[in-house]
């Protein structure tokens, strides 16, 4: 089986940079692993035999020299290490604007400044309808901009206060309401918690085929008509995970956004509500909706979700998860809850899925 380029230089930066137990490695004083013991331990992760020829060729091919090789050692390039992180902006920022600043938009490559330096853009909806409000000269609107996508692509956005940005250009193509067959599709899902055989508690998560790869994801799917988001919830999560057990919903973790294209391509904006929920009996085992590409469930400890999530739209969710589970621990309530049995991830185990595909990208399909 031909090896994924991408996924092995993925897997290789895991192993030096940040886990090299994981691969049972070790560094010399100055950071170098042994070449051989490198390519054994990618071959272990990615389950599939990568020679060292394989290994090199990559190495020298990868477009960011991430990696530095010395005779029979290398290392995670410190050049690298020392770079400026880009900004990591949300994926969706909602931008004031006014219906006739929209109108004016669409033929173009950039959205008009319009005698301004800069555009002043917003984390939260709300606020920015109350600066579109705050206009004049138009009606006013807001327009969903896919920030992280416009970010990769080369926009430059800088944080200019709590959950505002500022970008000095945008071209209209990030723009989703600009785009022709634009529609919002409201969602729901959740993690679902239950209590660990060491007395805390871990939270399931699916592992998920797309075309654009494999990733451990929320159960969550679009709500049916008269359907409340925590109603939604509760029947994605039965759905997915094939599991008929009465759920609980404990918390609200609030609602994502993201754009994605249909299969057709046409663009949509996400409103994923999200929600965190309890079974009631003891799970029994689980049938996942193979049809809607659900491959494996499986429970992971709070630092270990953190670390297999990685589409962009849930990363903060999942951290908040983290810390709700945190402040549960030791909790009195946790009591009555019912041990766990069956599948469940490790952090270590976590740690290696985590370069099991290039994440998959929401402008590349979603259901």
């Amino acid at each position: 089986m031909a090896i994924d380029p991408l996924r092995l230089r993925k897997t290789l930066a895991f192993l030096l940079r940040h886990r090299p137990d994981v691969g049972r490695l070790q560094a010399d004083a100055e950071g170098w692993f042994d070449q051989r013991q490198v390519s054994k331990a990618v071959s272990r992760l990615m389950r599939n035999a990568v020679g060292l020829d394989e290994l090199l060729r990559v190495v020298r091919t990868d477009p960011r020299n991430s990696f530095e090789v010395e005779g029979e050692r290398i290392r995670a390039s410190r050049s690298a290490a020392g770079r400026r992180r880009r900004l990591r902006v949300p994926d969706i920022l909602f931008l004031p604007a006014t219906r006739e600043q929209m109108d004016e938009a669409r033929p173009l490559e950039d959205f008009p400044l319009g005698g301004r330096r800069s555009f002043r853009l917003h984390a939260r909806e709300q606020d920015a309808w109350i600066a579109a409000h705050r206009r004049s000269g138009g009606q006013p609107e807001v327009i969903y901009v896919e920030a992280a996508r416009a970010a990769r692509a080369g926009a430059n956005f800088r944080r200019v206060g709590s959950g505002q940005y500022a970008a000095d250009s945008i071209p209209v193509r990030f723009m989703l309401n600009l785009k022709r067959g634009f529609d919002v599709q409201a969602s729901a899902g959740g993690f679902l918690v239950r209590r660990s055989r060491g007395g805390g508690l871990e939270v399931g998560l699916v592992r998920v085929r797309r075309r654009s790869g494999v990733t451990w994801e929320v159960a969550k799917g679009k709500s049916e008509l008269g359907e409340t988001p925590p109603q939604t919830a509760i029947r994605e999560l039965q759905e997915e995970m094939g599991i008929d057990t009465p759920l609980e919903v404990l918390e609200d973790l609030g609602v994502s956004h993201y754009g994605f294209s249909t299969p057709s391509g046409e663009p949509r904006l996400k409103l994923l509500h999200l929600f965190i929920l309890r079974p009631l009996e003891c799970l029994p085992a689980f049938s996942p909706a193979r049809p809607e590409g659900i491959e494996q469930v499986a429970f992971f400890d709070p630092d270990g979700a953190v670390r297999v999530v990685s589409h962009g739209s849930l990363r903060e969710p999942v951290r908040r998860l983290r810390r709700w589970m945190r402040e549960q621990h030791g909790s009195p309530a946790l009591a009555g809850w019912p041990v766990a049995e069956g599948p469940w991830a490790s952090a270590d185990e976590a740690a290696v899925v985590l370069d099991d595909a290039e994440p998959s990208r929401p402008d590349q399909g979603e259901e």
